[in-house]
């Protein structure tokens, strides 16, 4: 059985990619939170290439400190023929802790795919001695990595104060880089084409309203900036574990709060522009003007149609027999004024009849 291709990436080892995962899970520093790493390819079952056991003891004496100061044990999987952090485990695993059964990895059911995120494992562990027995199968069960770690849990509030805040010149200084990056990058047509390179909008392109706290990347070659808390809010309520931390505009990785900055420069373009303004386009020295305002809201008395109907009723000629006007002679006409077209559409009446029964004339 033939290995499977890596895939290309900067190289990060096992230990610093389970690290990286879940930055609302911060793994304590050193070796108190590496609690142990287990490669699968020293337990595959022996003639076996697709399955793996293995038993694990381990002495957690402060395991009841942890507790108390909101620590948790949990285990991530990653494996080796990636160097991208992410959470991955394999085709099915049972972990058993102490006897019982922790939780259990089952394939994914026909036309859907697994999300695959870490797991806490601290209420099924004990102070002191404890026994973790894991049992796995896969196409290829050598290139998993299982690691055991204790984890701080971070609040979006905790990350928002992590976050760099550089001073305003050098926001401004990577505002003109970008510019002059893009410039480089087209020719031609090409700049004609990419016209609004140049423009940035002041509204977050995830809450769609005007941002608070202007932020970028510093992986990211675009103007446009996003809010820095609805980043992190969205995010961290996003199901798809392997999908979090993607920059809305670029898609690039960005994970807090090393990857991101506060943009001094835009937040203090925020404080002197109006509150409709919605878009604006800076120059090759990222001097900056108003180039869009958002549209004033409309009259709600316009978004009403006054609808007029008319009914022509009969007129009754004393004497007459048919119960028919004579002709020439004028018609009663009603009007009513209806403000939902709707309810006018949903309601099917029928004229009245005249007194003689025949159908009266009406438009």
């Amino acid at each position: 059985l033939m290995e499977p291709p890596k895939t290309a990436g900067s190289f990060s080892c096992p230990t610093c990619r389970v690290r990286a995962m879940d930055p609302l899970n911060v793994v304590v520093h050193g070796r108190k939170g590496l609690l142990k790493l287990v490669p699968m390819e020293k337990y595959v079952v022996k003639n076996s290439w697709q399955e793996s056991s293995f038993k694990l003891k381990f002495n957690l004496p402060d395991l009841q400190a942890w507790r108390k100061v909101g620590h948790n044990v949990e285990l991530r999987m990653c494996t080796l023929d990636t160097c991208d952090p992410l959470q991955k485990w394999p085709t099915t695993l049972i972990c058993q802790v102490n006897g019982r059964k922790v939780f259990e990895i089952k394939p994914a059911a026909a036309g859907h795919k697994r999300r695959d995120i870490p797991k806490r494992i601290s209420a099924e562990l004990k102070s002191g001695p404890n026994v973790m027995e894991v049992k796995m199968s896969d196409v290829y069960v050598k290139r998993f990595v299982l690691a055991l770690l204790r984890t701080v849990p971070q609040t979006v509030k905790q990350l928002l104060t992590k976050v760099a805040v550089p001073g305003e010149d050098d926001c401004k200084s990577r505002v003109s880089q970008i510019i002059f990056s893009s410039l480089l990058e087209s020719t031609g047509e090409d700049v004609h084409a990419n016209s609004h390179s140049d423009q940035c909008s002041l509204h977050c392109p995830i809450t769609l309203t005007r941002l608070e706290l202007p932020t970028r990347g510093h992986k990211c070659w675009h103007l446009q900036c996003f809010d820095l808390k609805a980043y992190l809010t969205s995010n961290s309520k996003m199901a798809a574990f392997n999908r979090r931390w993607r920059c809305p505009v670029c898609d690039i990785e960005l994970k807090p709060p090393k990857d991101l900055f506060v943009d001094t420069y835009l937040l203090q373009i925020l404080g002197k522009t109006e509150a409709d303004d919605e878009e604006i386009k800076f120059d090759s020295s990222a001097e900056w003007h108003v180039t869009k305002k958002t549209a004033p809201p409309g009259d709600p008395s316009s978004d009403e149609e006054e609808v007029t109907m008319t009914y022509k009723a009969p007129t009754v000629v004393a004497g007459s027999a048919s119960g028919q006007a004579p002709a020439g002679s004028p018609s009663g006409t009603s009007t009513a004024e209806v403000e939902d077209i709707d309810e006018v559409e949903a309601v099917d009446e029928a004229p009245p009849a005249d007194a003689g029964g025949d159908d009266a004339g009406g438009d």
